[in-house]
C-alpha cells in the first residue's frame, strides 16, 4: 500500500507538470502571434541640410533684419575685427547690437541711454555716469583695449555722443582672440554714421521738462559723377537746466562722415568729429588713490590730500 502511494503522489505531480507546461507553450504561442501581428512599418526620417530658416529676415514681419522699428529693431551682422563682417547668429560669441532706430525711438544722446539694453553690461562710473567705463559681467575694463570706433582703438573713459554713430556692438566676455590681450570685460565699438545714397536732410528741435533746448541738424548725400563723393554732417547744441536746481548742461557737437569711390573695390573714408560736453551743479564723484602726487612730471596726480583717519581710543577708563 505504500508503494501504491508513492507512486500515485509522483504520478499526480507529473500529470500537473505536463499541464503547466502546456499552458507555458500555449500563453508563449500566443504572444508569439500577437507580436508578429503588431509589427509597425518602418518610418522614414529626412532631415533637411540647410535650415528652412531665414537669419536675414524678421520671423515676425518677413522684413529685413536692418535695426529698423519694422523689424523688431533687429541686426543680423557686428563686426569682429580681423573676421570682418559676421552673422551674429553664426558666431561663438554673445553679441548686442543696438541701431539707430532704437537710440532714435528712445532719445540717447549718451553712452548711459543705450547701455541698459544689454542685461550684461554696466558702467563703472569715474565721476559721472556719462564719463564712465562700460564693462561687461562685472569685470573692470582696460582704458583703450576695449572700446573701439569702426575696430580703432579709442579711449574708454570719455563721453560718446550717440548723434554721431549708427550702431553700438557690444561684445560680452572675453574678446582676446580678436584683438588680442585685453581685460575680459567686452568690447565695445561704436559704428559711425556713413553717407546715404539718396538726399537725406534733418533739423530736429526739442525740449525737455526740466528745461533744456537741444537744435539737431544732419545732411547726408552723394555728389560728383555716379555719385562717387559721399558725405554725412552732424551739428548739434544744447543747453538749460538738467534735475537738479541751478545746474546747466551744455552740449556741443559738430562731425563729418566723408568718403571718395576710386574704384568699385577702393574706398577711402574720413570719420572725424569734435564735442564738448559741459556739466555743472550735478552730483559727482572723485577717485581717491593711495600715493597723492606721485604722478608722472608731464602728468601729475591731481588726487586730494586727504588728512589720515582718526585714531581709535586706547583701552582705559572710559572718558566722558
Amino acid at each position: 500500500m505504500r508503494v501504491q502511494r508513492i507512486e500515485s503522489s509522483r504520478l499526480r505531480s507529473l500529470v500537473q507538470n505536463v499541464s503547466l507546461l502546456a499552458l507555458i507553450c500555449a500563453s508563449s504561442h500566443c504572444l508569439a502571434a500577437e507580436a508578429e501581428s503588431s509589427i509597425l512599418p518602418d518610418i522614414l526620417v529626412q532631415v533637411p541640410m540647410e535650415r528652412p530658416f531665414v537669419p536675414t529676415q524678421s520671423s515676425a514681419t518677413g522684413l529685413a533684419a536692418d535695426g529698423s522699428a519694422a523689424a523688431g529693431y533687429r541686426v543680423e551682422d557686428a563686426n569682429l575685427g580681423p573676421l570682418g563682417d559676421k552673422k551674429i547668429l553664426d558666431t561663438p560669441y554673445s553679441i548686442t547690437a543696438i541701431p539707430l532706430d532704437l537710440m532714435q525711438s528712445q532719445q540717447a544722446s549718451n553712452i548711459q541711454d543705450v547701455i541698459k539694453y544689454d542685461p550684461s553690461a554696466q558702467i563703472e562710473p569715474r565721476g559721472n555716469m556719462n564719463f564712465g567705463r562700460p564693462q561687461t559681467r562685472g569685470f573692470e575694463n582696460a582704458s583703450t583695449q576695449n572700446t573701439r570706433i569702426d575696430g580703432m582703438n579709442s579711449y574708454t573713459i570719455m563721453a560718446y555722443p550717440m548723434e554721431t554713430f549708427q550702431t553700438l556692438e557690444i561684445l560680452n566676455g572675453a574678446a582676446g582672440a580678436l584683438y588680442g590681450a585685453s581685460s575680459p570685460g567686452g568690447l565695445f565699438n561704436f559704428i559711425s554714421k556713413r553717407p546715404t545714397a539718396a538726399p537725406f536732410n534733418e533739423l530736429t528741435v526739442g525740449y525737455d521738462g526740466l528745461g533744456l533746448f537741444t537744435e539737431h541738424a544732419e545732411f547726408s548725400g552723394r555728389a560728383g559723377d555716379g555719385g562717387a563723393f559721399g558725405y554725412r554732417i552732424n551739428a548739434l547744441h544744447a543747453n538749460g537746466e538738467s534735475y537738479v536746481g541751478y545746474s546747466n548742461i551744455e552740449r556741443q557737437l559738430l562731425s563729418g562722415n566723408f568718403d571718395l569711390r576710386l574704384s568699385d573695390a577702393t574706398r577711402l573714408e574720413l570719420h572725424a568729429y569734435t564735442y564738448v560736453d559741459n556739466e555743472e551743479g550735478l552730483p559727482n564723484a572723485f577717485v581717491y588713490g593711495a600715493n597723492p602726487g606721485k604722478g608722472l612730471a608731464f602728468a601729475p596726480v591731481l588726487t586730494p590730500n586727504l588728512p589720515a583717519a582718526p585714531v581709535p581710543p586706547q583701552a582705559g577708563p572710559r572718558r566722558t
